[in-house]
């Protein structure tokens, strides 16, 4: 008995269906892994017109410890994006001066468990030569690069604070 051509191509495609469906089935029910890096709380403090940086904010963990090495938002935002660390100075004989400044930092330690924490007066990405002012209720993208988990891509959102 003689197949027409159609037939066979169903049979063939009801057998490569059988084949894969249980690797299929075994993917879908696999756990999702959480991120390496939890990044949270992601905001930006509003800038007044005519303010040429802006810094943003968040919180970030690791379950097995990594690095933050470097921050990026889209040129439209700004034009240079550093991780800073806001420091007391000192004086010649290290004595604190009562003033702040801030310092380009090349990376960040995430120690495994443990929050770190970009806020004023610390740790924060800071944006450069701003294109626009930051207003309050608008969204930023940031993308974050880390040594081991790689970039994320998260969204800050700017406070009239």
């Amino acid at each position: 008995m003689r197949r027409s051509p159609g037939v066979a191509t169903l049979l063939s495609a009801v057998l490569l269906t059988c084949l894969l469906l249980p690797s299929a089935t075994r993917a879908a029910d696999a756990p999702v892994k959480p991120p390496a890096v939890s990044v949270q709380d992601v905001w930006a403090r509003a800038t007044p017109a005519g303010a040429r940086m802006g810094a943003i904010y968040f919180t970030m963990t690791s379950t097995a410890g990594d690095r933050l090495t470097g921050a990026a938002v889209p040129h439209s935002v700004a034009g240079k994006t550093q991780i800073h660390e806001t420091i007391m100075e000192q004086d010649s004989s290290g004595a604190a001066t009562g003033r702040m400044s801030m310092r380009e930092v090349e990376n960040v330690e995430l120690p495994a468990g443990a929050a770190v924490q970009f806020k004023p007066g610390g740790y924060h990405v800071m944006l450069i030569d701003l294109k626009q002012p930051l207003v309050g209720g608008q969204h930023v993208a940031l993308t974050l690069t880390f040594a081991k988990a790689g970039k994320q891509k998260v969204t800050a959102t700017v406070r009239d604070e």
